[in-house]
């Protein structure tokens, strides 16, 4: 495969996933199918800059391979960023009402109690939590929710402080994305993805190392003309 046959096939792969992105981004869906257009944008993207014969095909199966893996988590992403975004105002309600029923004077059995009612600890029995624990949670958790009750900011102030920022960035690290998609993996992700990288290696694989898509049949039809015109020259004898 030629360098420009290499950067169109990566070319198209990349811009494939930017489109997968952004269509979820936008438009809130994250459909599956679109895997399999990429594979072919990769196919003919390289196609169109002299990729052909299977050695290429395969090199853009490959490429298809990376660039669907990269719009899925592209598209994770912006799933993920969307509906953080309509969650975050009933966040805000829930940190408004922990911060005013929140007393840090409290004795820790009732600081386990808060924490479970809250749902700031997978326990179910105040009585089964430690005293380390209440103490980590008053050292961190608790703080935070005695500085908000102190200033009690507005849902606009809130969410441009650096606690949503935090919350932001760990929505969209690499390790939840990766954890998503993988969560996210159906049949339909399966079967198109298949479909794309089938394509992407057809695509070029049926152009030969000469440029024409077929040369068997061409090899066919050649022989078919040399026995035609044997058969006229017999005739003519």
């Amino acid at each position: 495969m030629t360098p420009i046959a290499w950067i169109g096939a990566i070319f198209g792969g990349a811009a494939g996933a930017l489109l997968w992105g952004a269509i979820a981004y936008f438009t809130g869906l994250e459909v599956g199918y679109i895997s399999w257009g990429l594979g072919l944008l990769v196919g003919y993207a390289s196609k169109f800059c002299g990729g052909k014969g299977k050695f290429q095909g395969i090199v853009c199966a490959i490429v298809s391979i990376a660039s669907i893996l990269g719009g899925k988590g592209l598209a994770t992403t912006a799933s993920l960023q969307n509906a953080l975004k309509e969650k975050l105002p009933s966040f805000y309600q829930e940190r408004v009402h922990d911060a005013r029923t929140y007393n840090p004077a409290a004795q820790d059995i009732e600081i386990a109690q808060f924490m479970i009612e809250h749902a700031f600890t997978d326990h179910k029995d105040a009585t089964t939590i430690s005293s380390e624990e209440v103490t980590e949670f008053r050292r961190t958790s608790g703080a935070a929710l005695e500085k908000f009750a102190q200033t009690m900011p507005e849902l606009s102030e809130w969410l441009n402080s650096p606690e949503v920022q935090e919350i932001k960035e760990a929505t969209s690290s690499l390790k939840s994305v990766a954890s998503w998609t993988k969560k996210s993996l159906g049949a339909i992700d399966w079967i198109f993805g298949g479909l794309g990288v089938a394509s992407a290696y057809q695509v070029i694989a049926n152009q030969g190392d000469d440029g024409s898509e077929d040369d068997d049949e061409e090899d066919d039809e050649e022989d078919v003309d040399e026995d035609h015109a044997n058969g006229n020259d017999h005739d003519g004898d």
